[in-house]
């Protein structure tokens, strides 16, 4: 056991019982730790509070740099003004102690929940990430990205409202980061792809993290697991998302969809913003009769876990000083219930706009073996991008499968159905097709490349189609869908 595991305190020497930070705060007790810092439960002499101080272990504050960027971007932090935010007071280095102050509020962390309690009710766990969109779409709008967003970052306070931390270590736009060394930063199991590869994180980055934390909030795992932190990088790079309703039944259809948009691969796939993340979460889970959940809102507990790390630091979260059950409400609401509907009513609203913006006078849809006109013709096109759907399109609906072949045949059904409402070209339809059967034919017959890693081959087809156009939007989800119904089964033998 490492040495911060037997004394939280151990590797700041300099820091005991009793001292004052700044001429101002008084440290009280060690409430937990982290890789890279300590956090203590200290007063606020002048305005005669209790706050959480949240100080840099002894190998990091010796570093000028790093205590100068440390402090800079965590008073960048303190701007974030929201009731999901823990707000950030001050920060500063006293004797060579760099420390951060926080507001220190009762509750648990969302990691400590799930260790507890186990996957959430379906409700509560979308009201959970819809809030911690809400923070982040602040956060964001002030140019700054968290880049270590988990369930150790996430407070559930005692009355019952989510909040986010450790904003104090987010990368803020316009600033030289307080890690940019080329190095992975964040927690392995909630890196973005693009993280993960070694590139820089934005605000699409975050929302990856939140849809690997619904995943494990729905599941009980979040999307990957490995032996190895390296390992599990390169399934975020390479690997399909899982589909939650193959672990978690109850899970909807629309809701499947909205958890493998924020897992998109490619970060310009994902939601354009956390506002819209959210409101694609939201809709995605009406309040039902019956449904419990956490009741978002502002004052949250400093949560104790430690500052993002310049390279991988994979540990466990430390008990919080602060772990009381949170305060679950049941859904009664009218007035919440109204509202699941509105936001429903108003994102149909802005897709059929969007479907009848995009329609083009004239266009037709090509069909198998048609001739493709050159690109000076002014006949339409077969590609998606530049025809639009038929209004007579029907519906892409994904049927649910429990065996590979069952899977395969859904997906089939819907690329021919797509292919017939023009929202997929011809010559893209008999690739998926032919990949389709290709997991098929490796699956009956043993030989050959195996089957998960043809129907890892199939969801990099899907997804690179949707980037390039081959596949229009009203397509997408349902074929990404669709074909991560295909991995799931063939990772599992199915």
């Amino acid at each position: 056991m490492s040495p911060s595991q037997d004394d939280p305190a151990a590797s700041t020497t300099s820091v005991r019982e009793g001292r004052v930070l700044g001429s101002r705060y008084r440290l009280a007790r060690v409430l937990g730790s982290g890789g890279m810092a300590v956090v203590w439960l200290a007063t606020d002499r002048v305005l005669d509070r209790d706050v959480a101080v949240k100080i840099l272990r002894d190998q990091y504050a010796a570093d000028p740099l790093f205590r100068e960027r440390f402090t800079r971007e965590a008073l960048h932090a303190a701007r974030l003004s929201h009731p999901g935010v823990v707000t950030t007071f001050d920060a500063g280095v006293d004797e060579g102690t760099a420390y951060l102050v926080m507001e220190a509020v009762q509750g648990r962390t969302l990691h400590q929940v799930l260790s507890t309690d186990g996957p959430l009710p379906v409700a509560q766990a979308v009201a959970i990430a819809a809030d911690v969109c809400d923070a982040l779409d602040a956060a964001h709008r002030a140019g700054i990205v968290h880049r270590d967003i988990k369930p150790g970052n996430i407070l559930i306070s005692d009355s019952g409202r989510t909040r986010v931390f450790d904003f104090g270590i987010a990368r803020v736009d316009g600033l030289a980061t307080l890690t940019q060394v080329s190095t992975v930063i964040g927690t392995p199991a909630y890196v973005s792809p693009e993280q993960a590869a070694g590139g820089e994180a934005g605000p699409q980055s975050d929302l990856y993290a939140v849809g690997c934390v619904l995943t494990e909030m729905l599941t009980g795992s979040p999307p990957f697991a490995a032996e190895t932190p390296v390992a599990v990088l390169y399934r975020h790079i390479h690997d399909p998302a899982p589909v939650p309703s193959r672990s978690r039944p109850e899970v909807s259809s629309d809701l499947d969809l909205a958890v493998l948009h924020l897992l998109a691969k490619d970060p310009a796939l994902r939601p354009p913003g956390a506002a819209a993340a959210r409101a694609e979460l939201l809709a995605s889970a009406p309040a039902q009769p019956g449904d419990t959940r956490v009741l978002p809102t502002a004052t949250r507990v400093m949560p104790v876990t430690a500052l993002a790390p310049e390279t991988i630091v994979v540990e466990p979260d430390h008990v919080s000083a602060y772990d009381v059950d949170p305060v679950v409400r049941r859904r009664t609401s009218r007035l919440a219930a109204a509202a699941m509907v509105l936001v429903a009513a108003v994102v149909a609203f802005a897709f059929t706009m969007a479907f009848l913006a995009g329609r083009t006078t004239g266009a037709t849809s090509s069909t198998p073996g048609a001739a493709q006109p050159s690109p000076s013709s002014s006949s339409s096109s077969s590609s998606p991008a530049s025809a639009a759907p038929s209004p007579s399109a029907p519906v892409l609906r994904v049927a649910s499968a429990s065996t590979l072949a069952e899977a395969v045949a859904a997906f089939r059904a819907v690329v021919v159905a797509a292919q017939g409402g023009g929202t997929v070209d011809a010559a893209t339809a008999q690739r998926l097709l032919g990949a389709a059967d290709d997991v098929a034919n490796a699956q009956d017959k043993g030989k050959g490349k195996p089957a998960d890693r043809l129907a890892r081959d199939l969801s990099n087809l899907v997804a690179r189609s949707v980037s390039d156009g081959s596949i229009a939007p009203a397509a997408a989800g349902p074929l990404t869908l669709a074909a991560a119904q295909i991995s799931g089964l063939a990772g599992g033998n199915g």
